[in-house]
């Protein structure tokens, strides 16, 4: 399976529940990311409401402000991360306030790169697992300087052999899954060693391919109906492969 596109159900947040007098409006409810993070230069965008007595949405003007300077809101609801760091975010109508949505900004990934060899053997007597950690990194260019992109994903996926019944696998990663999606840790590689595994009692191949890919996480959409998705692209250098050669002799 190829990820090309990441969709999440976004949450209803909670409001507040002070009342405005003369207005029939007593709650002001935000839609936000489940995914509350944010790259810098990307954007996402956040939803509001206003509800009245009975519960029902009634048309009235939202103005969104940013608490931080970390971010920037328009009157849309859309955010855009200016600064590495906690930016928060709130929705008002009147002397009627949302409670802050805390977004956190990340640096953008741009690229994802193998660090260090691409091809890892495994020795028999090795007691069947890998000793060298399949090791990628998200790598960040802002204002002319590269440096690590913590807090991004990047998924791992054995691509060879394909196991067409996943029960009959030789081998597997960590969770006894052929595919994981790691995040990224300060220095931008795996906050976990990625190892690829030997399946007690089979025999396991000659070699195995292990493909990765390096998300970026960006806007928001509503579709109606109150539910909302993220979308993450691919990053340059994704389906770059590692080969793990296995030693049966």
């Amino acid at each position: 399976m190829r990820w090309h596109r990441w969709l999440a159900i976004l949450p209803l947040l909670s409001c507040t529940d002070t009342t405005d007098a003369g207005s029939a409006i007593v709650q002001v409810q935000v839609l936000a990311p489940l995914i509350t993070t944010i790259d810098v230069s990307d954007t996402t965008r956040l939803f509001a409401r206003s509800i009245d007595l009975d519960g029902n949405v009634v048309p009235a003007p939202i103005e969104w402000v940013a608490l931080d300077t970390t971010v920037q809101v328009d009157q849309t609801g859309l955010v855009q991360g200016d600064f590495i760091g906690l930016g928060r975010v709130q929705a008002k109508n009147g002397t009627l306030l949302s409670l802050p949505v805390n977004l956190t900004v990340l640096p953008r990934p741009d690229t994802v790169v193998i660090v260090g060899e691409d091809t890892v053997r495994v020795q028999l007597g090795e007691g069947g697992t890998q000793v060298s950690a399949l090791v990628a990194r998200l790598d960040s260019y802002q204002q002319g300087d590269t440096s690590p992109a913590r807090g991004g994903q990047i998924i791992y996926e054995v691509v060879e052999p394909v196991f067409t019944d996943p029960t009959q696998r030789s081998v597997e990663f960590a969770g006894q899954v052929l595919i994981d999606t790691i995040t990224t840790g300060s220095d931008g590689t795996p906050i976990v060693p990625i190892l690829l595994n030997r399946v007690a009692g089979i025999l396991s191949p000659d070699s195995a391919i292990v493909a990765i890919t390096g998300l970026r996480f960006r806007h928001a959409t509503d579709v109606g109906g109150g539910v909302i998705v993220v979308t993450a692209d691919t990053v340059p250098g994704s389906g770059q492969r590692f080969i793990v050669r296995f030693d049966n002799n």
